[in-house]
């Protein structure tokens, strides 16, 4: 296999049956084949705990089957995309980037965006139907389109940080926000 999961192998390695597994805390360093591994093998996996990771560049087949290279710190495009056992997520805090779709079709209910990501890709959040409660980090540059396009969703209030460069086609969607809209100083 050109594109292997350290963390199946790790599992494997163990004679542990990872299909069962429904929490998970990962420490050390993990790529887009860890990803890829979580969302399609780990079939009962509900609860992730990902915050002392380290996420390498690495090379990874894509959702359409073509090779792609995977950015250090992010989260890849479509990583737990229609994972629908998927409650919560903890983020590493080195976190700088959330790819397409990352969560979209998830069962996730709220969402901590550590202060270090700065770009949050298209329809992240599509889809969750249980996501109420996210935050914007103070340090974001830009938000991609339909990325909170969620009517579950609820600011209040909704205030954007002045690093916000870039605000792509109904990012925010169908959102609710309550109480202020604190929009940049630029």
């Amino acid at each position: 296999e050109p594109f292997e999961s350290a963390l199946k192998a790790a599992f494997e390695a163990l004679e542990k049956n990872f299909t069962k597994i429904q929490n998970l805390k990962v420490v050390g360093e993990i790529n887009a084949n860890d990803f890829c591994f979580m969302r399609d093998e780990m079939l009962d996996l509900k609860r992730i705990n990902i915050e002392e990771v380290t996420i390498v560049a690495s090379k990874s087949y894509n959702e359409y089957g073509g090779e792609q290279d995977y950015d250090a710190n992010a989260i890849p495009n479509a990583a737990f995309r229609d994972k629908i056992l998927i409650e919560r997520v903890i983020l590493p805090t080195t976190l700088t980037k959330i790819g397409d779709e990352a969560f979209s079709g998830t069962s996730i209910t709220n969402m901590y965006l550590p202060n270090t990501v700065q770009y949050i890709g298209s329809l992240v959040f599509w889809n969750c139907g249980y996501l109420t409660t996210v935050n914007i980090p103070t340090s974001i540059i830009e938000i991609g389109m339909l990325a909170f396009a969620n009517p579950m969703i609820v600011f209040n209030p909704l205030s954007l940080p002045n690093t916000l460069k870039r605000i792509e086609y109904n990012a925010f969607g169908s959102a609710q926000i309550k109480g202020s809209l604190i929009l940049p100083n630029d």
